[in-house]
């Protein structure tokens, strides 16, 4: 009895028990899957972080350059300061001394930083000075003053060289013991012979505005050094002693004789200082950064190899079931193993070629059916990419036309301190090109006096912050400088600012004139009007004797007049208070009644000159407001002159004060003509009046009723009016009552 290869055995059920071919297929697949993540993870880590250390490494560069522009531009600005004064100097004189010492102060107001200003003659003697604000600025004190300075290095120098001199940092002597550098410039006679110098002393610590930028980076280290090697500033996360030698060589910045740290850094020589910035941040801080991140990556990988797994693991089974088919068929069929009711079968071996090509065709269609639906997946996919990138093309065109032809500067910005695209609106307003702009800091092209706000409002919008209305200056290519007002936002994850810039130069110079006109209002015209004011006053009182009847209608028109002046004067600078925000209240506990009949009796005189009545018809006996009261009297006097006026001669004016809630009301009303319709939008406007022409006969400024508005506001009331054509006009304001009775 001859014994067959033993076949795939039968199961009670008549099934073969036997792996699938899917199985074959997607147990090495698997293996495959596992093997990739062993090896690429690995890869995928050391590349990770190679790009990390590069993409640090060149950001800390570009960061020490911005710091060394910076720092370059605050020392030129008061180096530049310096030889402003000595020019002064050379065309005042020294023989009003204290003329100079108040020039000093002068510049010292605007330039803070300095700490110590200092004027010497040709031995070194100091002739003027102004210490340090900290100290309360002022001169020095003799006894520092008569040290001189004939023995310092910046002293020598300039007189030398003839030439300004910037010195290494040392420490002050006498003057406040403070680690500063020396900018000295010299001064000239007039016969050109050597003067003396002028000499400030740069306040080092003001440097941590730089450091302020770079808060949010961990760990970040900054070295400011000069060329002697000595620190000039080290911060934000290091408070090292000034004067300490530093030690910067190819693993970073390091105290000389100190622990050499792990670091990356990035170095930049301040131009035309000889000064090394160094900006560095432990490699151990960026790891620590970088891993959580790296595994995050591995994570994803990870799962995208698994999701590819069971995705071929389905495709498999759709591909392979008609091959197990087939397979399970032939199984069946087998000779000696096939069950006696399927042995007949062998016997037509025509059926079972038909089965097996009945099975391949099957086979076929179901690939030709996955070929053709992963072709149109495919197809549908790149249709899709491809409008979508037509669509991003189309909105990038659309924004950039609109950039190009926006009316306003708009720029972006980086966090790294530098323009990456602007609009031709730039070079219009500031005449440098565009390519000049992107090429150096923002920073370097902003006035000095606005540096540090500028600083500040920066560090905001890195936080994610918003910009409203921020004004600096930018310097023109020509020289000088134009006012910008910003609008900007950031982008915290693309470290981007997008800002719009609108050039305010006009309009500045309008709020100096208005200024100056102030001013003049102010000193050159008040002052001399209340004199006039009051001598008229003295002269119509008798004091100059009986004047004759001709003499004294005069002086009433003019004493008149004056009044009239000195009111209008007292209303423009109370309007330019209003807009300032400087009109000053003292709110107190008053009653308001008495204020109302004060204000009644204060203005009956006024009111007789047009026959007109001033009555009070409703009131709130003991009603008590927290206010201003010499500004309450003033809306008041406003109010009961303007009713007064536009009353018919031999009508009443009528004063009502009533509870409206927890607020107090008081109305005025005339019986007048009432206000015209086409002027009841314009009655609180300035100078509005509903008879503009030159022969009005009523008189006034135009600009009570505006005052009068802002300081019911400011007390947190309202003040509005109500009228009626040929009935009259009643103005009405709201204050909160301070305390409302049982």
């Amino acid at each position: 009895m001859s014994v067959r290869p033993e076949s795939p055995s039968i199961d009670g059920s008549g099934e073969p028990q036997r792996h699938s071919l899917r199985r074959q297929l997607f147990v090495p697949f698997t293996l495959a899957l596992a093997l990739s993540v062993v090896v690429l993870g690995p890869v995928c880590f050391l590349l990770y972080f190679r790009d990390t250390i590069h993409s640090r490494k060149t950001s800390l560069t570009q960061s020490a350059d911005a710091i060394a522009q910076l720092v370059s531009t605050h020392v030129e600005s008061h180096r530049q300061g310096i030889l402003d004064l000595s020019t002064m100097v050379e065309e005042a004189g020294v023989a009003d001394r204290s003329r100079l010492e108040h020039r000093l102060q002068e510049f010292h107001r605007r330039s803070p930083q300095i700490l110590t200003l200092l004027i010497t003659d040709a031995a070194g003697n100091i002739i003027a000075s102004e210490r340090q604000l900290a100290l309360g600025g002022g001169p020095l004190p003799p006894d520092a003053a008569r040290q001189g300075v004939a023995d310092r290095e910046y002293f020598r120098q300039a007189r030398a060289t003839g030439r300004p001199y910037l010195s290494d940092v040392f420490l002050g002597r006498g003057f406040g013991h403070d680690p500063i550098v020396a900018i000295a410039a010299p001064w000239k006679t007039r016969d050109g012979a050597f003067g003396g110098i002028v000499e400030g002393s740069l306040d080092l610590r003001r440097l941590e505005t730089v450091g302020a930028i770079y808060k949010p980076l961990p760990a970040v280290e900054i070295f400011i050094v000069d060329g002697g090697g000595q620190l000039l500033w080290s911060g934000p996360g290091r408070q090292d002693v000034p004067l300490s030698p530093v030690t910067i060589d190819d693993q970073g910045a390091h105290l000389t004789g100190g622990p050499v740290p792990q670091v990356l850094f990035g170095r930049s020589q301040a131009a035309d200082l000889g000064w090394t910035v160094v900006i560095q941040q432990p490699v151990r801080e960026i790891y620590l950064r970088a891993i959580p991140q790296a595994w995050l990556t591995l994570v994803w990988m990870a799962a995208a190899f698994l999701s590819a797994g069971l995705l071929a693991n389905l495709l498999a089974r759709r591909v392979t079931r008609p091959l197990e088919e087939l397979s399970a068929h032939l199984d069946r069929t087998e000779l000696g193993t096939a069950p006696p009711a399927l042995l007949p079968l062998r016997a037509s071996a025509p059926r079972e070629v038909a089965v097996i090509m009945q099975t391949t065709s099957r086979l076929l269609t179901r690939l030709q059916a996955s070929y053709f639906d992963l072709s149109h997946l495919l197809a549908d996919r790149e249709a899709a990419i491809k409008t979508e990138i037509e669509q991003r093309t189309r909105t990038e065109r659309e924004r950039d036309q609109l950039f190009e032809l926006g009316l306003d500067m708009l720029c972006i910005a980086g966090f790294d301190g530098y323009f990456k695209q602007l609009n031709p609106a730039w070079q219009r307003a500031l005449g440098w090109s565009a390519a000049e702009l992107m090429s150096r800091p923002y920073v370097s092209f902003i006035h000095p006096d606005d540096l540090e706000p500028t600083l500040s409002e920066a560090q905001k919008l890195r936080l994610g912050g918003v910009t409203v209305d921020f004004e600096n200056r930018y310097r023109i290519q020509e020289g000088g400088y134009v006012w910008l007002s910003w609008r900007a936002s950031s982008i915290l994850d693309q470290g981007l600012i997008y800002a719009a810039a609108r050039d305010i130069s006009e309009r500045k110079k309008m709020e100096q004139i208005k200024d100056d006109f102030i001013s003049v209002v102010s000193h050159e015209l008040r002052t001399p009007l209340t004199s006039i004011r009051g001598s008229l006053g003295l002269l119509l009182g008798g004091v100059a004797g009986e004047l004759p009847e001709k003499a004294r209608t005069l002086t009433e028109v003019a004493a008149k007049n004056s009044e009239r002046l000195v009111r209008l004067v007292n209303d423009i600078l109370d309007i330019e208070k209003i807009q300032s925000g400087t009109m000053t209240f003292r709110p107190l506990r008053v009653e308001l009644m008495p204020l109302v009949e004060q204000s009644i009796e204060s203005n009956r005189a006024y009111a007789n000159l047009y026959d007109v009545d001033l009555q009070t018809v409703a009131a709130e006996p003991g009603a008590r407001v927290r206010a201003d009261a010499d500004r309450i009297l003033q809306v008041l006097a406003n109010l009961l002159s303007n009713a007064a006026k536009h009353s018919p001669r031999g009508g009443t004016v009528e004063i009502r004060v009533q509870r409206a809630g927890d607020w107090l009301r008081v109305s005025v009303t005339d019986h007048g003509r009432g206000i015209p319709l086409d002027f009841q939008s314009r009655v609180f406007e300035k100078f509005a009046q509903a008879d503009a022409s030159s022969t009005r006969h009523k008189g006034g400024t135009g600009l009570g009723l505006t005052i009068s508005k802002a300081i019911i506001e400011r007390h947190g009331g309202e003040l509005w009016f109500d009228t009626a054509p040929e009935e009259g006009t009643t103005f009405s304001f709201t204050l909160p009552e301070w305390e409302i009775p049982d």
